[in-house]
């Protein structure tokens, strides 16, 4: 993973300045869209919707002071309808930029219904008042997350293809691309450790165990959502380094280093669960980790301070 920037195509069109520079003041969603319409906007839409589901039931929690955690809380619908919302967003940006294939619109939709239907059968069960995981108490509640557990592989499949089309070719510049590479393989890898984590909750649950808790206080959710969300992380921090006028060598080099400090804080994750410790009950090799993640961070930001090569020697009256 040292390079993820193949055939990237470093043009100045406005699908390169996807996804957080729109061309005008339309959605202007892909480079294929002429003559046959926006046709992802509905799955844009439908992004949308799953976020404003979230900042709703947002509304309510922030009024009651209700509880953050626990199987039935209002950080079930908040989290699902965000964290969805955005996933669904970020894919159709990512497929944007990728060349016109006639299944490509098709492919992004469904993933946005796909996440849909994950949100609102999540959503259903917290107004149900029931667990919206592990729970299989009743048939109705089998076939719910027998539903959630279709509508998220299906999801993981749609991310893979867009990951794997993304090393191919991708119309955006250098530094954009590569930081929506590392977001990509990182979401695509969270999506398949949330997978292992749902079948060691489930045998837990078998041995009577409970099953969102690996050994003393391991929780086990904490290595799929740490990465999860790289891909919008990862083009914004490059976005706001272009504002910053960084160089592109130096946003690339950044996006490259994040990346892997992504890694670190995924291995952090990893390491703190598996010796069954709570996520903040850091010990030696979790400092280390982490302190790598910063570094890794850092280290390409002192450029900015350096003096740029048109100004060197520049006398002012």
């Amino acid at each position: 993973m040292g390079n993820l920037s193949a055939a990237t195509h470093d043009t100045h069109d406005p699908a390169a300045m996807l996804p957080l520079e729109p061309a005008g003041n339309s959605l202007a969603i892909g480079p294929d869209r002429e003559g046959r319409g926006d046709a992802e906007k509905w799955g844009l839409l439908l992004a949308w919707a799953m976020i404003a589901s979230g900042i709703l039931h947002a509304i309510p929690y922030a009024l009651l002071g209700a509880s953050w955690e626990g199987a039935v809380s209002w950080r079930k619908p908040i989290l699902f309808g965000i964290s969805s919302g955005l996933t669904a967003w970020s894919a159709i940006c990512l497929a944007a930029a990728l060349p016109p294939i006639r299944w490509k619109t098709g492919l992004v939709n469904s993933l946005a219904v796909s996440l849909v239907g994950e949100v609102g059968l999540v959503t259903l069960q917290f107004w149900r008042g029931v667990p919206s995981h592990f729970n299989r108490t009743t048939v109705l509640n089998a076939w719910i997350e027998a539903g959630l557990l279709a509508c998220i592989t299906w999801a993981t499949i749609v991310l893979i293809v867009l990951t794997i089309w993304s090393f191919r070719q991708l119309a955006m510049q250098k530094p954009m691309a590569l930081a929506f590479r590392w977001g990509m393989v990182l979401m695509v890898v969270s999506c398949v450790i949330g997978f292992v984590i749902t079948g060691i909750g489930v045998y837990q649950q078998s041995l009577a165990m409970p099953p969102e808790t690996y050994g003393k206080a391991g929780v086990l959710k904490f290595p799929h959502g740490i990465v999860i969300h790289a891909v919008q992380v990862l083009p914004l921090g490059v976005w706001l380094l272009r504002r910053l006028g960084a160089s592109s060598s130096l946003q690339a080099r950044w996006a490259n280093q994040a990346g892997w400090a992504m890694v670190c804080l995924l291995s952090l994750s990893l390491v703190q669960t598996c010796a069954g410790r709570d996520r903040t009950d850091l010990w030696w090799p979790s400092w280390v980790l982490a302190l790598s993640a910063t570094c890794l961070v850092i280290q390409p930001l002192f450029g900015l301070l350096l003096p740029r090569p048109g100004r060197v020697g520049q006398q002012h009256p």
